[in-house]
């Protein structure tokens, strides 16, 4: 690219931004993008009118403050595990957790049979799926608080934090996010270094910064992502209503036809990132994602023979992507 198309790209940009912030969009007919922006932008002409209240029907919001949690899981009972543990171990004022689980075979079934027993005592609730977009909608009908927040089961809790701080920030104006922080530097699945946008720092109870979504790239420009992102439990119910998917994939794709409406609102997180994606393998067949290490048989056989994740050496962690490949050991509990 030479030096005149760079410029361009950047007033382009900066001009898209300075309208972005006033309501505005540039559509050009040519934009694979474009219907995407349309929806946004009707999106966020509904929550702005008095007309979102009357569309989102049953879903009535609550009363009552707080976030709760959604893990989705499929055959991975390692992995959750290490993701429950480590939740509880480093997390203060632990929000309700609910388990969206699906297994492909017995061995599997037997193996979560074992987490809901392990975990009996906790704000853990276990909800086989059957039909995924029907059942996480009726899920989330059942949550009773305002706000909600998504995981996947190959996640790990890495820095402590308190999550009533997390629960102070209004999910109609902020995108607050588990994964992000100013050591994110990296992206995993590009390969490649990525740029944060500026960043505003803050410290009200807990030091935090602040970001434009609109500005960054990457997962810097990524506010609907089901990796410890929290947002409105009415909003996403709505959202979800009016999206066509078949697992977390599919869900996280359709939630990007809303990115438009989502772009004005700020990103904000801990300093350092809190969780981190540790993709050892992959357990649906609808995005060829990047994984490394074991497949899902091999760990349910080491498992079987009492083997859990030594999650507790990456404790205190600095990662540099939301998704990083790092070392995690084994350790038997049967011995």
């Amino acid at each position: 690219m030479n030096l005149f198309e760079k410029s361009k790209t950047v007033i382009k940009r900066k001009v898209e931004s300075i309208l972005g912030k006033r309501g505005y969009l540039i559509l050009k007919h040519n934009r694979s993008d474009l219907p995407y922006r349309q929806i946004g932008r009707i999106y966020d002409l509904i929550v702005k009118t008095n007309c979102f209240d009357k569309m989102v029907g049953a879903c009535q919001d609550s009363d009552m403050n707080g976030v709760e949690g959604i893990i989705f899981s499929k055959d991975r009972p390692m992995q959750l595990d290490a993701l429950l543990n480590s939740y509880f171990d480093l997390v203060r004022n632990c929000s309700p957790l609910h388990i969206l689980y699906k297994c492909s075979t017995e061995g599997f079934s037997r193996a979560y049979d074992s987490l809901k027993v392990k975990y009996k005592s906790h704000q853990v609730k276990f909800h086989q799926e059957n039909r995924f977009r029907e059942d996480l909608l009726s899920l989330l009908n059942q949550i009773n608080t305002k706000k909600v927040f998504f995981l996947v089961d190959d996640i790990l809790f890495i820095n402590e934090f308190d999550m009533s701080f997390v629960n102070d920030f209004d999910p109609e104006k902020y995108v607050f996010s588990l994964r992000m922080g100013k050591n994110i530097t990296y992206s995993f699945m590009l390969n490649r270094k990525i740029k944060a946008p500026s960043l505003t720092e803050a410290l009200q109870s807990e030091p935090h910064i602040y970001w434009e979504w609109n500005e960054g790239m990457s997962y810097w420009g990524y506010p609907l992502s089901v990796d410890g992102h929290v947002f409105s439990r009415k909003e996403v119910v709505f959202m979800i209503s009016v999206s066509d998917f078949n697992a977390p994939n599919s869900l996280e794709i359709a939630l990007q036809s809303f990115k438009y409406a989502f772009a004005s609102r700020y990103g904000v997180s801990f300093p350092v990132s809190k969780i981190v994606n540790i993709p050892l393998n992959r357990v649906q067949q609808e995005y060829q994602n990047k994984a490394t290490g074991y497949s899902e048989i091999e760990l349910l056989k080491l498992w079987e023979k009492g083997y859990r994740f030594d999650y507790k050496k990456l404790y205190n962690t600095i990662s540099h992507s939301p998704h990083e490949s790092l070392p995690i050991g084994f350790i038997n509990i049967s011995k």
